[in-house]
C-alpha cells in the first residue's frame, strides 16, 4: 500500500504477466479480490478482513501523515514570512531628495561589509529559491539584521 501512495506509476513485475504492472493498479486488485473473498466468506485459510483492515490503517496512517506535513509547511511558511522583514526601499520626495539616512547609502550602508555580502547572498537565495529555501541560521540572520536596521539610531 506504501509502495502504491509514494510510487503509483512505477512498474511492478507479476511472473506470469509479459509486462509490468502499475503499482496502483496491482493494488486495486489485490483490494477488490481480498474484499470479494471476504464478502463470499471464503474459507480458504486467508483473513482476508485482516488484510482489508492493513489497507485501511496503511491508508489512514499515509493521509494522516500527508496531513501533517502539509500542516507543518504552512506554520513554517507563516512563522517565516513574519519574522523575516525585508525594508523597503528608501522613498524620494516630491523634490527629488532622498531621506538623510538614505542619502548617505541607506540602512546597509551601516553595516559592515561581510553582513551587507551576506545579506546580499541570502535575498538572493530567497529569489531562487523562495523564503521556504533558507536554513535555520540564515532565518535567524535575517531576523537579527532587520531588527537591527528597524531601530533607529541612537544619537
Amino acid at each position: 500500500m506504501a509502495f502504491a501512495w509514494y510510487w503509483p506509476d512505477d512498474p511492478v513485475f507479476i511472473f506470469p504477466l509479459p509486462d509490468p504492472v502499475p503499482a496502483k493498479w496491482l493494488v486495486t486488485f489485490l483490494v477488490g479480490v481480498d474484499l470479494v473473498l471476504a464478502f463470499l466468506g471464503v474459507s480458504d485459510g486467508v483473513a482476508h478482513p485482516a488484510h482489508l483492515g492493513g489497507v485501511a490503517a496503511a491508508l489512514l496512517y499515509l493521509k494522516g501523515r500527508q496531513w501533517h506535513e502539509m500542516r507543518g509547511e504552512r506554520r513554517g511558511r507563516q512563522m517565516s514570512e513574519s519574522s523575516v522583514l525585508v525594508s523597503q526601499p528608501p522613498r524620494v520626495s516630491r523634490s527629488g531628495s532622498m531621506p538623510p539616512r538614505a542619502a548617505k547609502g541607506g540602512a546597509r550602508g551601516d553595516t559592515d561589509p561581510r553582513a551587507s555580502a551576506e545579506i546580499d547572498r541570502v535575498l538572493d537565495k530567497i529569489s531562487a529559491g523562495g523564503v521556504e529555501s533558507l536554513t535555520p541560521a540564515e532565518r535567524k540572520f535575517l531576523t537579527e539584521i532587520s531588527r537591527r536596521l528597524r531601530t533607529p539610531p541612537k544619537p
